[in-house]
């Protein structure tokens, strides 16, 4: 995983107050993911839980969007997969605010 990647999983970690969990990312071989026609290729975003390790699986280099949206299904597990969309959006368009909230002096 790449710094600036890095860099943004501990900040919404700590944004959705995640901190009791290490959060990983697994990089996966895109021939190792099928469609839904069982073709091999697919590009894959997901995650689970293991204890206290979140692990966000992918295919590909994660956008910020990507670890939003991973991130708040495991803080809020019951909440549909629109909700989460919905969410992780309004999360996107209020970042510059919570980013000074925190003390961030650096834009990702």
């Amino acid at each position: 995983m790449g710094n600036r990647v890095y860099r943004k999983v501990l900040f919404w970690r700590e944004a959705l107050r995640l901190e009791r969990y290490v959060v990983q990312v697994v990089a996966v071989d895109p021939m190792q993911v099928t469609n839904e026609n069982g073709n091999a290729g697919a590009a894959l975003v997901g995650g689970m839980v293991d204890g206290e390790i979140v692990r966000i699986y992918t295919t590909r280099r994660l956008k910020e969007d990507d670890i939003i949206h991973e991130l708040l299904h495991f803080r809020y597990p019951q909440e549909s997969e629109e909700e989460v969309r919905r969410m992780t959006e309004e999360m996107l368009i209020s970042r510059n605010s919570i980013y000074m909230g925190s003390g961030m002096k650096e834009r990702f």
